[in-house]
């Protein structure tokens, strides 16, 4: 471990809090916890959207969970076209395309 690393690795041990709030005392070790606890502050939230059918959700986990339960058939275009044969990943696509 080179001594740049070691240095970092100490301060989270140590339970260094470097990443702090602008709008209170709150600090915290990242900055993806420190977004969050912004959003109380802002009221603004980022939303993950499904490209797929426009639902949202709050954390890209979800949003993966949410396409992997419900869009299991992206990853093969199994929707054909009555036209012209063409296959899509998603009804969607395949209204966008007629």
């Amino acid at each position: 471990v080179g001594n740049l690393e070691q240095g970092t690795h100490q301060s989270f041990v140590a339970g260094a809090k470097p990443f702090k709030c602008s709008y209170c005392e709150y600090a915290c070790r990242d900055s993806s916890t420190l977004r969050k606890h912004r959003e109380r502050h802002t009221g603004i939230t980022r939303l993950y959207q499904c490209t797929a059918c426009d639902k949202t959700y709050k954390t890209k986990r979800v949003l993966k969970v949410h396409v992997a339960e419900v869009h299991m058939e992206l990853d093969m275009k199994t929707k054909p076209c009555p036209e012209c044969g063409k296959l899509f990943k998603t009804v969607k696509h395949l209204n966008n395309h007629v």
